[in-house]
């Protein structure tokens, strides 16, 4: 029993070292005393040419009761090798207080998430989650990338309500402050006849999978219920952890 929990555990740790490995995604923070500027980067780690795609996203809450902006710039960008290329950048004023949260994905040729930046305005919950402030001079050798990447939700959607549905999960998601290392596949698949249906997977795990239908208590009942299935995962997963250390 203990060789096996062993194996495992080796499992996790490398299922843990598989992004920022090949293409590394960047955030470069500089700061003054008028405004953060933010910028995205990627950088080709590897002697083999890649062709990508990127999706650079800025989510804002954007009222009292905490409703979500979510903003995507994204494209398809080649490297050659060891070659580093910007991808977008954003300005926040000072004066902004908005809650602020930027996001850098990186994909490969299959569609596969192979690298993922993330920075936090006003995040205080983690040390490990604070921006690293970098100078003009440091800007160009360094970049913020040690932070804990967390919270992140993909979306691969088809239709009005499918879309529906993820606007309804994210808030909710982003909302109850999970903020999970693994990243959250939120997917529209076809079904029956012209039916379509969520699945939603974290670790390539499915834990929720049903038809959509154009009823908004509906979606948010199925948000909930997805949510709930995350944290009782993510609670098992802990509890597996937990056991491992202790052989």
């Amino acid at each position: 029993m203990k060789s096996f929990l062993y194996i495992i555990f080796i499992i996790s740790i490398v299922a843990k070292g598989q992004y920022n490995t090949i293409v590394k995604a960047d955030l470069l923070v500089e700061e003054n005393t008028e405004f953060t500027e933010i910028k995205a980067r990627a950088n080709n780690l590897v002697e083999v040419n890649q062709d990508l795609r990127f999706v650079f996203s800025i989510i804002k809450t954007i009222s009292e009761d905490e409703k979500l902006n979510k903003t995507d710039e994204e494209g398809g960008f080649f490297l050659k090798p060891f070659e580093k290329k910007f991808l977008g950048e954003i300005t926040i004023p000072k004066t902004d207080k908005t809650k602020i949260i930027i996001l850098l994905l990186v994909y490969d040729a299959r569609e596969k998430l192979i690298g993922k930046a993330r920075w936090s305005q006003f995040d205080e919950e983690s040390s490990e989650k604070v921006p690293i402030v970098l100078s003009k001079e440091e800007i160009r050798a360094s970049a913020y990338n040690d932070a804990l990447i967390s919270g992140i939700v993909t979306q691969d959607t088809r239709t009005k309500f499918g879309n529906d549905f993820y606007k309804i999960f994210y808030a909710q998601y982003f909302l109850s402050e999970i903020n999970a290392e693994e990243i959250i596949d939120v997917k529209e698949v076809l079904a029956l006849g012209r039916n379509t249906k969520i699945e939603v997977r974290i670790d390539g795990v499915l834990l929720s999978e049903f038809f959509l239908r154009p009823k908004e208590q509906y979606l948010k009942y199925m948000s909930q219920f997805t949510i709930d299935n995350i944290v009782k995962y993510l609670q098992n997963k802990k509890n597996m952890n937990n056991q491992i250390e202790r052989y």
